[in-house]
């Protein structure tokens, strides 16, 4: 019974495991303010050989991509926070769970559980 137990946390905490580094991965897609200024003033150099409507052309282009960028930034950020509030909400769930498992042992196998619930979900 404890055999499956602690299998069954393994397993839960290679999911939690898998679900921060979806986080990571995610928020490595959004461009910092550095990446959009960067591309903004290259786009905004390139504008400087035309004339004329074809230059005001191109910088409402480079422009409307600076604030799209920005956009998507914003979300982005959003996003991860909200990815990395769903994951703690999830660990506190499973760590309840093992608590409540860890209750119906006793002596020693209880003690010995709790600790390492406790380890396990970084409580």
């Amino acid at each position: 019974m404890q055999q499956r137990f602690r299998s069954v946390l393994a397993a839960l905490a290679l999911g939690m495991s898998a679900a921060t580094m979806g986080v990571a991965a995610h928020a490595a897609d959004v461009k910092s303010s550095d990446q959009i200024k960067a591309d903004y003033n290259a786009a905004k150099e390139q504008c400087k050989a035309m004339s004329g409507n074809q230059k005001d052309a191109c910088e409402e282009r480079a422009k409307a991509d600076r604030t799209n960028a920005e956009a998507d930034a914003k979300v982005g950020k959003a996003e991860a926070k909200a990815r990395q509030d769903v994951a703690e909400d999830r660990r506190d769930a499973e760590y309840d769970a093992a608590k409540a498992q860890c209750d119906t042992l006793k002596g020693d196998a209880e003690d010995k559980c709790r600790i390492e619930a406790k380890t396990k979900y970084g409580k």
